[in-house]
Order: structure tokens, then C-alpha cells, then sequence
């Protein structure tokens, strides 16, 4: 009997996949400019790291979304740098679920996928904006949104939490088919060097 095989931390950081970090560090960086410059309301900021889980798993997909908070916080917006902690947990659990083999074309799985990283954001995110900042988030149209409903009579927590929830929802939608459309043009002798890429290859292996 043939047996299955295991998943190291060396497979998941091989050279092609360590390349291609500062690509999806760029691609996420690049996500967050677009938002800034058209004052949008989201992040877009995770694709690079969902990308990066998909393709090699949650160690480089964490390392992806530490490495582009770092460089946001310190080139642009010193206050995205304690979200560092939000990114490497979305990267985590997108690579989990990459492991798993859930990012297919099965759509109740890329629904849970994306409620799931909703619900990491939330646990991670939320609790630095309240009690670091205030209400005040690293997003400007977030940040109104908060203050908005803080003036209507929302406390800060029910503020924060409930915009955060929808925000993300729709936030992590689009970086999962944003990253899924990426994937699908990426030929297989390229996807084959990744330790999770054969899961995405045309023709699947033997």
C-alpha cells in the first residue's frame, strides 16, 4: 500500500514558492492603493495572501500577510502594522482549507471558506480597532462607517463588529475569486512546483 503523503514546512517554502511572496506582497499592496485612491470601503489587501495559501499553504500565506502590513504600515500607514496579526491568521486559514482540498468547485465549501475568514478578521481585527484605536480603523470608509453608527446610537463594540462583519464578507469574497481567477491561468508546470498546486492543475495526477 502506497503511503499518503505528508505535508512539511520545507515542501510548502520551496524556492519557487519563496519567488513568489514578494509577487503576492506586491498584489496585496497594490490591492490596498486601489482602495485608498478610490476611497472604497473594503480592503483588498488579502488576495496575494489567499493566492499564496492556495498555492503552497498557511506558513507562507502568513509570512505573505505579515511582510505586507509590515511594508503598508511602514511606507504608507503606520497604524495597518498591529493588523500584521489579522493578515497571518487569514493566511493560516485559507491554507488549512487549501490543505484540505476545499477550494474547488464546490460552492458551499467557498461559502464557509470565506464565512470562516470573515470570522478570523473579526476575532483578530475588531479587538485592535476597539481597544488600540478607538473605532478607528486602518480603512477611511470603514472608519466612517463606525462612526456612523456610533452616532446613531450604536455602542462601540456593535459597531465595530458589525461593520467589520460585512465589510470582510464582502472584502474575502473577492479576494477568493480574484486569487481563484489567478490560479486558473497559471499553467501546470508551474502550478506542479508548489506544494498545493497539483490541486489545481488541468489535469489532476494519477
Amino acid at each position: 500500500m502506497g503511503k499518503t503523503k505528508k505535508y512539511s514546512m520545507k515542501e510548502d517554502f520551496s524556492m519557487v514558492a519563496v519567488l513568489t511572496i514578494p509577487i503576492c506582497v506586491a498584489i496585496n499592496v497594490v490591492g490596498d492603493q486601489i482602495v485608498q485612491l478610490l476611497k472604497l470601503p473594503i480592503f483588498l489587501d488579502v488576495i496575494g495572501t489567499v493566492l499564496m495559501a492556495m498555492l503552497a499553504g498557511p506558513w507562507p500565506a502568513a509570512v505573505t500577510g505579515v511582510l505586507t502590513n509590515l511594508c503598508m504600515g511602514i511606507t504608507d500607514n503606520p497604524t495597518l502594522i498591529p493588523f500584521a496579526i489579522t493578515s497571518a491568521a487569514c493566511g493560516i486559514a485559507a491554507g488549512m482549507f487549501a490543505r484540505k482540498k476545499w477550494f474547488s468547485t464546490q460552492k458551499w465549501k467557498l461559502v464557509i471558506i470565506v464565512l470562516v475568514l470573515d470570522l478570523v478578521t473579526i476575532c483578530t481585527a475588531s479587538p485592535i480597532t476597539i481597544f488600540a484605536f478607538g473605532g478607528v480603523s486602518g480603512n477611511g470608509g470603514q472608519s466612517v462607517a463606525i462612526a456612523g453608527l456610533m452616532a446613531s446610537g450604536a455602542n462601540i463594540i456593535a459597531a465595530v463588529v458589525g461593520t467589520d462583519f460585512w465589510v470582510n464578507l464582502v472584502d474575502r469574497l473577492l479576494a477568493l475569486i480574484i486569487a481563484f481567477a489567478v490560479v486558473k491561468v497559471i499553467p501546470d508546470r508551474t502550478l506542479i512546483k508548489y506544494s498545493l498546486g497539483a490541486n489545481f492543475t488541468k489535469k489532476k495526477p494519477e
